[in-house]
């Protein structure tokens, strides 16, 4: 321990440390005075002595019992050990702050962790620093309150020489010398940002001089492992991020006759948030707010951003409650809507949304808009259903910036990662919306309750409406835009799930026992120009696969289904109910009595020959096969093939067995359409 570092802490500590007994009998009666006259605890008197023996054997909490035991232990502690000693164990022991979620401890890891430097090469300065933060190292933290800090440290010189330990000319050059701290060396596993998160809840809640010296235990939802997997997932999800900007921003320059030279524009570095929460409690497991603590503090978990796509199952939502509210019209998932250009009025106002390349899919059903994310289609359903019931809708849920206009469909209002995690309890919490939590209870130091934490739960749509939702969003995954980045990456556990883009790239998705919202984007709000596919899904997916392999999460069941649901098989080809005369068939779940009711072969006579003749019928839905997805067009390849052949190649096909339209179609590799 370098001369400067123990100089520091006795002058403002103990002076007299090493001429007393372990007790400074007449520090302790001034204290004493003090604390009578202004009635309250404001002087301590202990020694370091005292200090190391409520460290090692005792609670901080402020009782003549506790002072009297502190004494006796220190007088014990003075007869067993050397001066020497006794201040090594105090200079090892002593808390100095936080590096994410664990205590700095000890003078050479506070040296390590605010100046990434051994403890023989401080300065005088930085020893000030750190003697100053004894006294209280959350308030005076020089990473959270650097004047505190500093008006600290310049109190410590000058009783450095007060105490002659240094010259009033030294205690002047240090006072004058500015905070020159390292960057937060914090690893995302460490938890840094849910830490200040949880610190800025407990403050609000409780002074935190009282904390600090009530030494109140703090009991939080974090788990360690998932933190692990999550800091892990990020870490590997946003190089391959990076590369797929790297690529975008990398172009040949002619330079000469034929010369060429490769320029990397410059450019933004995209940033990430991660929250995984236990749907069931709301109890946040793991979060991650940003790809580099010490880069950046600021937390992108809740950081308002707009929700893209992800927004999108609150409108399917809101056309599934059809079935209960006593609509007339009763939508339902094989219910047909037109995804086609429109040009959507709202007010004296105009709304043109595309879908991505300027492809449409014509008549399609509502499971299958859904898990291609087609736009118009989603728009046309909002209108359809009342942009009024969808905005009611998401604010229950938590989606408090909605307002209803045909723009609110795709998702242009803004809400956080952590609102959007809360918001999806709704699908996969039966109904309920359950409110995050960090913090499940604070206690004193004897073990006593302060005060308990529990969620709020609100329920916001009925359990067959939300499980229906479910099973729309398990096509997500299993056939939809998000195959390629979920299944194509190799999760195969249950999930239902949304991808998203706005400017930014989303994924929203959950299994039976865990929730995971994942973005990426830029801070200054420019366009990443890479889908939630592309983007955010990898992460999500990487993220399940590290959790289903923990012993606590790798019970990911298939999702329970109510009373009041039934499940169906339809035909691909028209989405009426199939029979043996149908093979090629999928199941979709339905609220009971809501399910259709014409079978496949119902189509058949002069009409219903025509109809598929030409083509006319209902868009096919892809099913939820063994490793298919939709076709990069947006509908199943075997129907693709079918409108290529042209009039007569369909009136061959009648009398020629099509085999075309048995083979699964292939995974889309261009990951989704803007702006999902």
């Amino acid at each position: 321990i370098p001369k400067v570092m123990v100089d520091a802490v006795l002058s403002i500590e103990d002076r007299r440390f090493f001429q007393h007994g372990g007790v400074n009998f007449l520090r302790l009666a001034e204290a004493f005075w003090i604390d009578v006259t202004r009635q309250r605890h404001e002087q301590g008197g202990s020694t370091i002595t005292m200090q190391l023996s409520r460290a090692f054997f005792l609670t901080p909490e402020k009782t003549v019992k506790r002072k009297l035991s502190e004494i006796m232990i220190a007088l014990e502690l003075e007869q067993k050990f050397s001066k020497q000693q006794i201040f090594e164990f105090y200079a090892n022991r002593v808390d100095l702050g936080q590096r994410g979620s664990f205590t700095i401890s000890g003078f050479a890891e506070a040296a390590r962790s605010y100046f990434n430097k051994d403890l023989k090469d401080i300065t005088l300065p930085e020893a000030a620093l750190l003697a100053g933060l004894i006294q209280a190292p959350s308030y005076l933290s020089p990473y959270r309150h650097p004047e505190r800090a500093l008006d600290r440290r310049n109190i410590v010189l000058d009783a450095m020489a007060d105490t002659h330990a240094i010259t009033r000319a030294d205690a002047d050059k240090a006072k004058a010398t500015p905070l020159k701290l390292a960057p937060p060396n914090v690893e995302a596993s460490d938890a840094p940002y849910f830490v200040d998160m949880l610190r800025d809840t407990l403050i609000n809640k409780f002074n935190e001089r009282e904390m600090n010296d009530q030494a109140y235990r703090i009991y939080t939802t974090l788990d360690p492992d998932l933190q692990r997997a999550a800091a892990q997932a990020v870490e590997t999800g946003v190089k391959l991020v990076d590369d797929q900007v790297t690529r975008m921003r990398t172009k040949k320059i002619k330079v000469g006759k034929g010369k060429y030279e490769t320029h990397v524009a410059s450019g933004p570095q995209a940033q990430v948030a991660l929250v995984a929460l236990d749907p069931h409690t709301g109890a946040v497991l793991a979060l991650v707010g940003g790809r580099n603590y010490g880069f950046s503090q600021l937390n992108h978990a809740i950081a308002k951003r707009p929700t893209g796509s992800i927004f999108k199952p609150f409108v399917y939502a809101a056309a599934m409650n059809t079935a209960l509210d006593g609509a007339t019209n009763v939508l339902t998932p094989a219910s047909m809507v037109d995804d086609a250009a429109t040009t959507f009025a709202y007010g004296d106002q105009i709304y043109e949304p595309r879908n991505y390349k300027e492809e449409y899919h014509g008549p399609v059903t509502l499971r299958y808009a859904l898990a291609m994310s087609l736009n118009n289609a989603t728009v046309k359903l909002a209108e359809e259903v009342g942009y009024d019931k969808v905005a009611d809708l998401a604010k229950n849920a938590g989606i408090l910036s909605v307002k209803a206009t045909p723009a609110m469909a795709l998702g242009a209002y803004d809400a956080t990662p952590l609102e959007m995690a809360a918001a999806y309890t709704s699908f996969a919490n039966e109904g309920t919306r359950i409110s995050p939590i960090f913090l499940t209870s604070v206690r004193n130091a004897k073990g006593d309750i302060v005060q308990d934490f529990a969620p709020d739960k609100r329920p916001i749509m009925d359990p067959r409406i939300s499980f229906v939702m479910t099973d729309m969003m398990e096509g997500v995954v299993n056939f939809g835009l998000g195959y390629s980045a979920v299944r194509g990456r190799g999760f195969q556990a249950p999930a239902a799930g949304k991808t998203g883009s706005s400017h930014d790239g989303w994924f929203a998705g959950y299994t039976s026992n865990l929730l995971c919202i994942v973005w990426v984007g830029y801070d200054d709000y420019s366009d990443l120009h890479l889908s939630g596919a592309q983007t955010a899904a990898p992460i999500w997916t990487e993220f399940m696969k590290k959790a289903v392999a923990l012993p606590q999460y790798s019970d990911m069941r298939s999702f329970s289904q109510p009373s009041g649901v039934v499940d169906v098989q339809l035909d691909k080809s028209t989405n009426r109910l199939a029979t043996p005369s149908c093979p090629e068939t999928y199941t979709a779940a339905f609220v009971a009595g809501t399910e259709p009711r014409e079978t496949c072969d119902q189509t058949s006579g002069v009409g219903g020959f025509f109809s598929h003749l030409l083509g006319l019928g209902d868009k096919p839905l892809p099913p939820p096969p063994q490793g298919a997805q939709a076709a990069a067009d947006g509908q199943p390849a075997s129907e693709a093939d079918r409108k290529k052949k042209g009039i007569f190649g369909k009136i061959v096909g009648i009398f020629k067995e099509d085999k075309s339209s048995s083979k699964p179609s292939k995974p889309a590799d261009s990951g989704e359409n803007d702006p999902h």
